[in-house]
């Protein structure tokens, strides 16, 4: 289920309710272990958390083009559009 790699062994307190959905999660993805759920949980947080940074980025970038920019990327634009018509 995790990516292979360099693993560290650490010690956590989880309240009844996680580990039951760990448990659960394990027996419907067949994981090798509660272990290897939580890793890829929190691999899967991490992804979302790049995910939302990189769109931030992308719609800061995009929020701060001033109107000139935002001509020219159309005009860009335009000139694609009639190399690369869309079928």
């Amino acid at each position: 289920m995790s990516t292979p790699g360099k693993k560290q062994r650490c010690t956590f307190t989880l309240s009844n309710e996680s580990v039951k959905f760990l448990t659960e999660v394990g027996r419907e993805t067949h994981a090798a272990s509660k272990s290897s759920v939580l890793d890829e949980i929190l691999l899967e947080k991490r992804r979302e958390r790049e995910l939302a940074r990189s769109e931030a980025a992308i719609a800061a970038y995009y929020d701060g083009l001033t109107n000139d920019q935002i001509a020219e990327n159309e005009a860009w634009a335009k000139i694609a559009e009639s190399q690369f018509p869309l079928e």
